[in-house]
């Protein structure tokens, strides 16, 4: 397994000056950066698949300067409308409402983007089996960040075999503790029907498995359930 990190330190200046010139390093005949995202790990061992970016800026929040919401977007607000509602006051479609609309009043997101939130598929959610467990939980996280260390061959197979390793950053949706164990949960607001959702959960196979590697190290419990919940058609898929 892989080495992890989960600390928040002061760098030299002169370090990080270097880290900032030096993006990336070689590993005998491949080149990789300092640093991947657990989406592009994945997209590395899975080439063809698309991938969204992610349209939230670190010191702006969400995007304002847009009239319409493509699918990557209405991702990344509904993302965004999960990380900050009141997972409390979440009892029904009206609840969701609100605190959505109070989102939009409050300049945390556009109306325009605020239209493109499906709050019954919210407040499907927070009512199914999975989300009352969440709010059951005495501890829960949300957009959660933490850094492991993989193999550079592992992040890249044409990589030497002892080329050294590469800083993988993971950000979990959601997740709770039952007990002693850690229930992962990932969000998805792909379009695909009950039937399908199983058949699409096996693309976020591999984000998931390296998601539950990261986080039962650093936060030192086994990750024992690992769910994918298709919002569109309220669906579970438990991986």
């Amino acid at each position: 397994g892989g080495r992890y990190l989960y600390c928040s330190i002061m760098l030299p200046i002169y370090f990080a000056a270097f880290v900032h010139e030096m993006s990336t390093l070689s590993y005998g005949a491949a080149m990789l950066p300092l640093k991947l995202s657990v989406s592009e790990l994945k997209r590395r061992q899975m080439p063809e698949e698309e991938y969204s970016v992610n349209l939230i800026s670190p010191k702006s929040g969400l995007v304002y300067n847009t009239d319409e919401i493509n699918a990557a977007e209405r991702g990344t607000v509904t993302h965004y409308v999960m990380q900050h509602i009141d997972i409390h006051r979440t009892d029904n479609s009206d609840d969701v409402i609100k605190q959505v609309d109070d989102m939009t009043k409050s300049g945390m997101i556009t109306e325009t983007q605020r239209n493109a939130v499906d709050t019954d598929a919210i407040a499907g959610f927070f009512s199914s089996p999975l989300g009352m467990r969440l709010k059951a939980a005495n501890d829960y996280r949300r957009e959660f960040d933490f850094y492991m260390l993989v193999s550079a061959r592992e992040a890249e197979p044409t990589a030497d075999e002892n080329g050294g390793d590469v800083m993988v950053q993971g950000i979990a949706d959601c997740l709770f503790f039952d007990g002693d164990e850690i229930v992962l949960i990932d969000y998805k607001t792909d379009r695909v029907s009950a039937e399908s959702a199983q058949r699409r959960s096996e693309m976020y196979r591999i984000q998931t498995d390296y998601y539950a590697r990261g986080l039962s190290a650093v936060l030192g419990a086994p990750v024992t359930e690992k769910y994918l919940y298709f919002l569109n058609c309220g669906t579970a898929v438990k991986m």
